[in-house]
């Protein structure tokens, strides 16, 4: 039996606020009505109720900035009739993290294999280009003058977080440091800019990532006392990857697949950790929710 330090979780319940509230509960009833869960209403044929659940995630943890244009384009109009689910399928019934679709033949069992492409809701068509994020094809980085949305209320718990851990510390003390895990690399994106305007160093691996820019971010924040952030999605935190120099560990999102979250844990919570290991998965507590 390993005799590792003391591992500590906890979820932070969060209030999502008012306005991303009413975001979620909008596409909550369109999402209801599709799946054919109102009595009035029939389920359509070939829904897949993952797509429908990947938008409220996306809701749960930034609003409108991770949706896509088709879905804005109902918000703002408020209108669910605008966002047809054919429309909607072919906007968001991919995997989210590498763009492969997802096959309408595909089972609940089947949906929870860890797949090639590193993510547990898509089939591998082809040759992955893994780790390819919504903000490639239609995010804040297609246009530079696209202005950056300010952090939402999950993104601002998780400053406060980081923040409060840094000032609880006396001089001389060395700092904590973090490891932020999350589905998307587009949140990693949005949270990286949050991080920035607060003034804190931070590394980032992804799917994206070659061998030699993970090596480069594993040492700089293994070894550099200014650098305590490490982003990661969940789908890079593979088996070799060590991030013992972390003690405490934001999961952004529940994951799909409970047991690549436990593996991305298990990179921090290892054999050649000398410190306990934090542990806080950040859930929305707006009533109703899918706890995301």
């Amino acid at each position: 039996m390993l005799n590792l330090p003391q591992k500590t979780e906890r979820v932070e319940i969060i209030d999502m606020g008012r306005n991303d509230r009413r975001l979620y509960e909008f596409f909550k009833r369109f999402s209801y009505l599709t799946a054919g869960l109102d009595k009035s209403s029939k389920r359509k044929p070939a829904t897949n109720i993952l797509v429908l659940i990947s938008m409220l995630r996306l809701v749960s943890n930034h609003g409108e900035a991770l949706l896509p244009e088709t879905a804005l384009k109902a918000w703002k109009e408020r209108d669910s009739s605008v966002l047809s689910w054919e429309v909607l399928e072919a906007n968001i019934k991919r995997c989210i993290s590498c763009k492969f679709e997802i096959e309408e033949s595909e089972t609940a069992a089947s949906l929870t294999e860890d797949l090639s492409c590193g993510h547990t809701i898509c089939k591998r068509k082809g040759t992955p280009k893994t780790g390819t994020s919504l903000s490639q094809s239609e995010g804040i980085t297609e246009n530079a003058a696209k202005p950056v949305p300010p952090p939402s209320a999950k993104v601002q718990a998780l400053i406060r977080n980081i923040s409060r851990a840094k000032k609880g510390l006396g001089s001389g003390v060395e700092r904590p440091k973090s490891v932020i895990f999350s589905y998307w690399t587009k949140m990693l994106d949005l949270i990286g800019f949050a991080l920035n305007s607060q003034g804190f160093q931070f590394q980032r691996i992804d799917g994206q990532s070659s061998m030699s820019q993970r090596k480069i971010a594993l040492e700089t924040f293994g070894n550099d006392p200014e650098c305590n952030i490490m982003l990661a999605s969940i789908g890079a935190a593979g088996e070799r990857i060590d991030l013992t120099s972390a003690n405490a560990v934001h999961i952004v999102e529940p994951h799909w697949n409970p047991m690549a979250e436990a593996q991305a844990v298990d990179r921090v919570h290892r054999i050649g950790q000398q410190k306990d290991v934090h542990v806080v998965s950040m859930c929305n507590g707006c009533n109703g929710t899918s706890k995301d």
